[in-house]
């Protein structure tokens, strides 16, 4: 994780979601965006998620979830999760390898 992710007073503006392809995971993730302020995600069904590469969310902050990170998939990913506490909350982090092959197009 970046130095300048630790310490955040303010929360990011978007934030991107790598997830895997499932349909329970997809219900999970729809759940839980839709407790956001605007409730952009309770427009959203399963289906959204399995047919398209991307879905924006578009909340409080925006929020782009995918189960393909250009070549990274979930499941390549998981195992080399980078783990931080940020503010007593367990938070995820591709790993520098996996985040650099992402951003590879």
């Amino acid at each position: 994780m970046p130095a300048s992710c630790t310490g955040i007073s303010e929360p990011p503006q978007d934030v991107d979601l790598l997830i895997e392809h499932d349909n329970a995971n997809f219900a999970k993730v729809l759940a839980t965006l839709s407790q956001l302020e605007d409730g952009a995600a309770r427009e959203l069904t399963l289906r959204d998620l399995h047919e398209n590469k991307v879905v924006k969310v578009a909340d409080e902050i925006t929020v782009d979830i995918s189960t393909l990170a250009w070549v990274v998939t979930y499941a390549e990913a998981a195992p080399n999760i980078i783990w931080e506490e940020i503010e007593g909350v367990r938070i995820p982090f591709l790993s520098l390898p996996d985040l650099i092959r992402s951003k590879q197009t």
